[in-house]
């Protein structure tokens, strides 16, 4: 049984509303993290595969390992070493 490690980059876009009586007061007051910003897109992109480990998993960690991608549909045991 190996591991496999993967990274992900995603990219989350956020936007506030602040009310001011200008655009400099406006960027004072957004930096001073005083507002809740709201998620309005989020994007995955592109995956890549960073490590493979010969690393033997105990048979609990082996359960839970196959337990999330039994879950998730992703295990497939023909692939198994």
């Amino acid at each position: 049984m190996k591991t496999y490690t993967f990274k992900q980059d995603t990219v989350i876009t956020e936007q506030c509303e602040v009310v001011a009586e200008s655009e400099e007061i406006a960027i004072d007051l957004m930096l001073s993290g005083d507002f809740d910003w709201e998620e309005i897109k989020s994007q995955s992109g592109d995956w890549e595969l960073v490590n493979v480990s010969d690393e033997q998993l105990s048979a609990q960690e082996r359960k839970g390992f196959y337990g999330y991608k039994q879950k998730t549909n992703n295990y497939f045991p023909e692939l198994d070493d």
